[in-house]
This record gives C-alpha cells, sequence and structure tokens, in this order.
C-alpha cells in the first residue's frame, strides 16, 4: 500500500488541480450569471466534454496501456510519436463531423441554446484538449511526477486568469468565458505539442497504429456512452422544463461533481499501478486494502460536502440558488458508488476487454434513456427524477462491470467489509 502514495499521490493531486478551478469558480459564477444562464454555460461545458472525448478516440488510453508492452525505449517513444500523428490527422475530419452533426441535430434537441456561437465556439475548445490529454497521460505513464504537476498547475492557473479576466474587466458573459478558454487551451495545445515533439520518435509504424486503433477506437462508445450517462438528463430538464430549473441542477451537481473529479483524479493515478499491480503474487490482497481504504475515503470525503454545502450557499449564494440543497446529498450518494465501478473498468482495461467495455456502456445508456424518458417525461419529476435514474443506472452498471470481469479473471473481493462500511455512512 505505501508503493501506491508513494508512486500515485502527487498524480492524484496533480490531476485534481486543473479541476479545482470549476469548484472555485461555483460563488463567482452564481453571483454573476443568473439561474437560466447557469444553465447555459452547463450545456457549452457538455459539448465541449463530448467533443474532447470522441475527438481523443481512446487515443491516450491505448498508448498507456500498449507503453507497458515494450521493454525498449525506442519502441515506447516511437509508440508515443504514432499515437501523437493520430490526434493531429483527426482533427480537421472531427471539426467537419461535429460541425454538422451537432448543427443539424440541435434544432431538434434544444430548444433554448443557438448553435451559433457558443455551441461552435464548444466544438473548437473541445478540438484543442485531447493533444493535452495525451501529453499528461504520457508524464504519468513515463512517471515524471514533476511535470505532470506542474504542467496541471499551470494550465489551471492560466485558464482561471483567462475567465476572471473575461468577467470582470472585459464582460460577465458566458461568451467571453468561452473565449477565455479558447485562449488557455490554445496556448496549452502549443505546449503540449513541443513536449510531445521532444519526448517521441515521429516513425509512421503500421503495426503500432493498428494495436493503438484495435485498443484506442473501442473505447469511443464507451466515452459516448458514459458521456450520454452523465449528460442526458440536462438534455431532458432542457426539453421538458425551463432553463430555470436546468440551471438549478446544474448548480446542484457542481457539488456531487466533486465525488467525479476525485474518482477521475484517482482513476489516473489508479491505472497505471493496477496495471503493475496485477503482475505480483499479493494483488487480490493488496486490491481489497485499497478498496476499503478508498471507501472509507470516499464517505468521509462526501460527509463532508454536505456539510460544507449548507453553510456555503446560504451564506455565499444568491437565494435563487438555495433550493438545491435537498438534492445535493442524493446526488453525492449516486456519485460516491461509482468508485467500486472504476476498479472492474480497471481489470477489464487490464484483459484488453475494450470491446466489453463499450458494450456494458451501451446497454447502461438504454436503462439510462429509458429511465429519464419514464421519471421525466412521463411522470414529471424533474430533478427528482434524474437521482432516480442515477442511482438505479450507476447500480446496474456496477453489477454488469462486475460480472464480466470475472469471466477471464476472477478476483476474490471482500464484499462483507465494504458493504458493512457503505451502511455505516449512510
Amino acid at each position: 500500500m505505501q508503493d501506491f502514495f508513494k508512486s500515485s499521490s502527487i498524480y492524484f493531486l496533480g490531476s485534481l488541480l486543473n479541476k479545482v478551478l470549476g469548484i472555485i469558480l461555483i460563488p463567482i459564477y452564481a453571483n454573476i450569471l443568473s439561474v437560466e444562464e447557469f444553465g447555459i454555460l452547463s450545456m457549452v461545458v457538455i459539448i465541449f466534454t463530448l467533443v474532447s472525448h470522441m475527438q481523443l478516440a481512446g487515443i491516450s488510453s491505448a498508448a498507456m496501456r500498449l507503453y507497458h508492452d515494450y521493454e525498449n525505449e525506442i519502441k515506447r517513444k516511437i509508440l508515443y510519436g504514432n499515437a501523437t500523428l493520430l490526434c493531429i490527422i483527426i482533427i480537421p475530419f472531427s471539426y467537419l463531423f461535429f460541425y454538422y452533426s451537432i448543427s443539424f441535430t440541435n434544432n431538434y434537441i434544444l430548444k433554448s441554446i443557438h448553435f451559433s456561437p457558443l455551441l461552435h465556439l464548444s466544438i473548437i475548445m473541445g478540438l484543442l484538449s485531447p493533444i493535452q490529454k495525451l501529453t499528461i497521460g504520457l508524464f504519468r505513464t513515463i512517471d515524471k511526477p514533476n511535470a505532470f504537476i506542474l504542467f496541471n498547475f499551470f494550465f489551471a492557473l492560466i485558464n482561471f486568469s483567462s475567465i476572471i479576466i473575461a468577467l470582470f474587466i472585459f464582460k460577465s458573459s458566458i461568451l467571453f468565458v468561452i473565449y477565455a478558454q479558447i485562449f488557455s487551451n490554445s496556448v496549452f495545445f502549443v505546449i503540449s505539442l513541443i513536449i510531445l515533439v521532444n519526448y517521441s520518435i515521429f516513425k509512421i509504424n503500421t503495426d503500432l497504429l493498428i494495436k493503438i486503433s484495435t485498443v484506442g477506437m473501442p473505447l469511443i462508445p464507451f466515452f459516448l456512452f458514459n458521456w450520454i450517462n452523465k449528460f442526458a438528463n440536462r438534455f431532458f430538464l432542457e426539453h421538458s422544463d425551463s432553463l430555470n430549473e436546468l440551471g438549478l441542477y446544474s448548480f446542484s451537481v457542481r457539488f456531487s461533481d466533486m465525488i467525479l473529479l476525485v474518482l477521475l483524479a484517482l482513476s489516473n493515478a489508479l491505472l497505471p499501478y493496477y496495471y503493475k499491480m496485477a503482475k505480483e503474487d499479493n494483488f487480490e490482497e493488496k486490491l481489497n486494502d485499497l478498496i476499503i481504504l478508498l471507501t472509507a475515503f470516499i464517505g468521509l470525503f462526501s460527509i463532508s460536502i454536505i456539510l460544507f454545502s449548507n453553510p456555503f450557499i446560504l451564506l455565499f449564494i444568491p437565494q435563487d440558488y438555495h433550493s438545491s440543497l435537498e438534492y445535493i446529498p442524493y446526488l453525492i450518494f449516486a456519485s460516491g458508488i461509482l468508485l467500486y465501478d472504476r476498479f472492474f473498468y480497471f481489470s477489464m482495461m487490464n484483459q484488453k476487454r475494450t470491446k466489453i467495455i463499450s458494450s456494458i456502456s451501451f446497454v447502461t445508456t438504454l436503462v439510462c434513456i429509458s429511465l429519464l424518458y419514464i421519471f421525466i417525461l412521463k411522470k414529471g419529476y424533474g430533478i427528482w427524477g434524474i437521482i432516480y435514474s442515477s442511482i438505479i443506472t450507476n447500480v446496474f452498471s456496477i453489477i454488469a462491470g462486475y460480472i464480466f470481469s470475472q469471466i477471464n479473471s476472477k478476483i476474490d473481493y471482500k464484499f462483507k467489509k465494504i458493504i458493512f462500511l457503505i451502511l455505516f455512512y449512510i
């Protein structure tokens, strides 16, 4: 367990740096933007997230996994050279695809947000992000903790500074917030490209390109379905209710997103460690100890957020947002249980079963969409409908992930201790 903390704690903190930006901006946005504008901004960020993940095409995940299959440093550099070329080559194709697909579907899906300029700009911003993610994955894979944390720190600093300047000096509008983020992403697109060029060897290798595609491309549906599972609820809200309802939910979920941010940071820190740990004789014992430890940590962190959110919202956030307090604890619970989904995902990634991962995500997406349709459009439950569907969908995903991860590599999880801890915190 000491090895995990020594090798991964700095990566965990580094991954959180950029994500903390969104948390710091909560009171600023809430006091400057109306509830309706908060909802619109959340939709722009959602489109950015979609473009960013889809355009990355699983390349970074594939490179991180394949890196450990080679002992020769030259081959590893050629691997990242080919991964970088793939990321760059698909940019114009991705732009055309997202421009026409989002502009065409926008009129049918969103009633309140026009494609130009907000959604168009979010596409451009999303296309700049994958090169950064490939660079961050490289730092984690080659074990460069100082470079990793400095990269994340300066990106967070420039991004935050740009947004503050846009809000307070130029104009307090969503459009200028997006311009600020495009600026910071453009700067770090160039920096990331320089880093990748300096590390990599650019020698086109057909076998490597096929391997990267074979491991990475099947993850595209996984990212897409995860995006739908997380964000489809806002499209349902926007379509069935007012922008005020969308803004209120978007604000509430910022607190439960703190849990998701921690889980994401843990994933970035854990995945390479998991690959190494899986080769050791005492793998199951170390894995169970880690799961129990992280269950306790996520439980304490969740309780802290719930206790903190009440006085924070009442003291620093306008009254229009105060009704969010009743939703936050349930949204936090729905997010917290996804810790276990991560470990089953790690197991299947270690087995290179990316097609199974995407298949589970597809079925989970169908369950999510069906529940949202019933709870929001048919029953009219609004935000409570999202809470019900999130808990049910996440439990389904955990069960499915466990079943399929056990088929080729059976692991004896200590479920009694895990369940006891969960019930203790509830």
